[in-house]
């Protein structure tokens, strides 16, 4: 999953994205899970923004039949590439990447919204 920082246009494009992350949360949690979607890339001159939701999907233990069941969520993403490495920009609650050109590796941070958008107790639907 990755974004090329060399071919992407100026202003606003989509990025498609589909791979699997290893979420390695534990007993009961997904190990791998899938990740697919469309996010939004603002490509300005000193930074890209890419934002949008995923949707991530891996085998769960249910928090009430604790049987192990396919666990679909949404994965909320927000990042910022900035081309300037010298530059003094502060990350808030943006994940920052620093790279300059070339294609640009999206795979931990994709991996790290998939974790903190996890649920903690996750139900299938045969509970609900």
């Amino acid at each position: 999953m990755k974004l090329d920082l060399d071919r992407q246009p100026m202003g606003r494009s989509a990025l498609e994205l589909a791979g699997e992350v290893d979420l390695g949360l534990g007993e009961d949690r997904p190990g791998p899970a899938t990740l697919k979607g469309e996010l939004t890339v603002q490509n300005l001159d000193a930074r890209s923004l890419v934002n949008g939701t995923l949707e991530a999907e891996g085998r769960a233990g249910c928090g009430r039949c604790l049987e192990t069941f396919t666990c679909r969520w949404p994965v909320a993403v927000d990042l910022m590439v900035l081309r300037n490495v010298d530059s003094d920009e502060e990350e808030g609650e943006t994940l920052l990447i620093l790279q300059k050109d070339g294609e640009v590796d999206l795979h931990d941070a994709l991996r790290e919204c998939a974790i903190l958008a996890f649920p903690h107790a996750p139900v299938c639907s045969l509970s609900l």
